[in-house]
């Protein structure tokens, strides 16, 4: 289950799919994003409830693959920025 938390006002469109392998977990998350021009600058953070930064990226493609694989059943926080600003925040429920 995936849900938007904050999205900051006035930001690119940022779409963030998944699918899930095999049907009873998730292993991967794919974030989309359609602004070509300022992919370059965007980078994301996941982090646990803890808030323990799990991962980080920067300089993500238009559909960067995000694997949950070494990450136990629980919930966490997809933080997508721009030049150190909050873009927007995912609430991510790996089941």
């Amino acid at each position: 289950e995936i849900s938007i938390i904050t999205q900051s006002p006035n930001t690119m469109r940022i779409e963030l799919s998944i699918a899930a392998f095999p049907d009873v977990t998730v292993n991967y998350l794919t974030l989309k994003i359609e602004n070509q021009a300022a992919v370059s600058t965007l980078s994301y953070q996941l982090i646990d409830m803890n808030g323990l930064l799990l991962e980080c990226k920067q300089d993500l493609s238009s559909e960067t693959l995000i694997s949950l694989n070494n990450y136990p059943t629980a919930t966490y926080i997809l933080k997508v920025t721009q030049d150190s600003k909050e873009i927007k925040l995912f609430r991510i429920i790996k089941k």
